[in-house]
């Protein structure tokens, strides 16, 4: 009678092992499922439920590692890095103590760790990680395999992200070329890898070759989540600007004869490239041209760097305020202009990013012009203040707005969602529109996903609008975060909330006016120009 017990109890553990076994592989299925349609926030829900099923079968259990890989997944493509990582080194650790140290699987979540790192813009971990991911899953598995593919692809844009673009392009075709055929062409994931290919187009300038790409990776977000969603909004403006940006015959030399009859009225009109939103223009230093500025009028001085003025013959000293003899962006030129020398608050990021730039044009440098903004156009119109017409608006489709300044940086008021008046900081030069996080808690705006940036932790967030005077732009992906900037303001006794950026003025065609301490807003129309001599 005991054996028979004991037989007894032996076999109803082994079925419910069975059940949890049996119980596991369904929601893994309906994680992967959810994946493949592309419904992440489905497949998290399943995955989870999977992992708290996989703890009873034991903490090195490969079933758990495969449960946390999957989970740390789902949430990495819903922008939750930071909880992502964690589940994906637990899952790296529990197959290099259970695996072979070459197993595909141990492949596979190198791969994964390496590029939730690179998200994280961790670097050099990441591109360690990663060639070890595919130097395994190519030794293991076939050229066509999924995984492979996603490690390649994570590399690719690590590469990018350390300016080597070069090395990034056989990459992210690879990936590419695997994800259309075994996932289907309307995946989120071919719509990324389309995406990235143009980004690695675009830096190596060929933005004809970029722009196909781009649009089929709009295209293929719109299909999935709507012509005004917030991303897709964000990506279609990226694309028409990279559809501008492409050279068509005839335009160099339009471009010249219209700079050309500028200048004969006394204003000056100068090309300018973005990259990650910032505003860079081709000019001078001391004389000598081959230099790239930044135009930011969220600067309250211009900066030069130290190596920048050595290699235009100019003897200064790092961190000291100095007379410049000359600084042009474009044919636009300032003679013995006061400069900070040193290296300027971002410059490490942007040459990170491969952007070797001279410094920034900040206030001392635009309180010289009335100048124009057009993004449409990608340029600069910048007419001397003693040659500039006063700023006309009409109401309708062009407004004035009065600013202050404070340590010589443009402030004005608004407000976001009718909330306000909110005190901003207009920044020609800022690459994102920012609110601090205690404005967002007053004005009841959450962040829907968060990432890492230099300076800490950004929630991204969508408003209804954003109004400056009676000009408004409605529907506008913002950040939410607390720059070093927001300390210097409130120590000069400004109650900052935060700044408008190239998402806002993307919008308008901006002209600021120092003599006046004014702004015009248009939504079309020319730029003011100069009086008749």
């Amino acid at each position: 009678m005991r054996w028979t017990l004991v037989l007894l109890l032996i076999a109803c553990a082994t079925a419910l092992a069975a059940g949890d076994e049996a119980s596991w592989r369904r929601l893994m299925d309906e994680g992967r499922a959810a994946g493949l349609r592309g419904d992440y926030p489905s497949a998290g829900v399943a995955f989870e439920s999977a992992v708290r099923e996989a703890e009873a079968f034991g903490p090195d259990d490969p079933r758990l590692a495969t449960s946390l890989l999957n989970l740390a997944r789902a949430k990495a493509r819903q922008g939750s890095v930071t909880d992502a990582e964690p589940l994906a080194r637990r899952a790296l650790a529990i197959r290099e103590k259970v695996l072979d140290p070459e197993h595909p699987d141990v492949g596979e979540a190198l791969g994964l760790v390496g590029g939730i790192l690179g998200e994280r813009k961790i670097y050099p971990e990441a591109e360690h990680l990663l060639r070890r991911s595919l130097a395994i899953l190519d030794k293991t598995l076939t050229p066509q395999h999924l995984e492979a593919a996603r490690s390649a692809h994570h590399l690719a844009r690590v590469l990018l992200g350390r300016a080597r673009p070069a090395e990034a392009e056989p990459l992210i075709r690879r990936a590419l070329a695997v994800y259309e055929k075994q996932l289907g062409a309307d995946h989120p994931d071919v719509a990324l890898a389309e995406g990235g290919l143009a980004n690695v187009l675009v830096a190596l300038g060929r933005l004809a070759e970029a722009e196909p790409h781009a649009r089929r990776s709009v295209e293929i977000r719109e299909r999935a989540l709507g012509a005004q969603h917030p991303e897709v909004v964000r990506l279609r403006t990226a694309l028409e600007r990279l559809a501008r940006a492409i050279p068509h015959a005839g335009d160099e030399a339009a471009a010249a004869a219209s700079a050309a009859a500028a200048r004969e009225k006394g204003s000056y009109i100068v090309p300018f490239e973005t990259r990650f939103n910032i505003i860079l223009v081709k000019g001078s230093l001391n004389g000598q041209d081959g230099h790239i500025f930044w135009v930011d009028t969220g600067a309250s001085v211009t900066f030069v760097t130290w190596e920048a003025a050595t290699k235009a013959g100019w003897t200064a000293r790092r961190g000291r305020i100095e007379y410049c003899p000359s600084i042009g962006a474009g044919d636009a030129v300032v003679k013995d202009i006061r400069v900070l020398i040193g290296d300027p608050p971002g410059a490490r990021p942007l040459r990170d990013f491969g952007v070797d730039y001279s410094g920034i044009l900040g206030h001392s440098f635009l309180e010289r012009f009335v100048t124009t903004l057009d993004y449409k156009k990608q340029q600069l119109t910048l007419v001397p203040v003693g040659k500039a017409r006063e700023l006309e608006a009409d109401g309708k489709e062009s407004w004035l707005v009065p600013f202050r300044l404070a340590g010589k940086i443009i402030i004005v008021e608004g407000r976001i969602n009718g909330q306000g008046p909110l005190t901003l900081v207009f920044g020609l030069g800022g690459s994102s529109t920012i609110i601090t996080s205690e404005t967002a808690k007053k004005l009841g705006i959450k962040g829907k996903r968060k990432f890492l940036q230099v300076g800490g932790e950004v929630e991204v967030a969508t408003v209804a609008s954003i109004s400056v005077g009676e000009a408004v732009a409605e529907n506008l992906t913002i950040l939410i975060a607390d720059p070093r900037a927001a300390r210097e303001l409130r120590m000069l006794g400004v109650d900052y909330n935060g700044l408008l950026g190239a998402t806002f003025f993307h919008r308008f065609l901006v002209t600021i006016d120092y003599r006046a301490n004014q702004i015009r807003l248009a939504t079309s129309g020319t730029p003011p120009g100069a009086n008749e001599q």
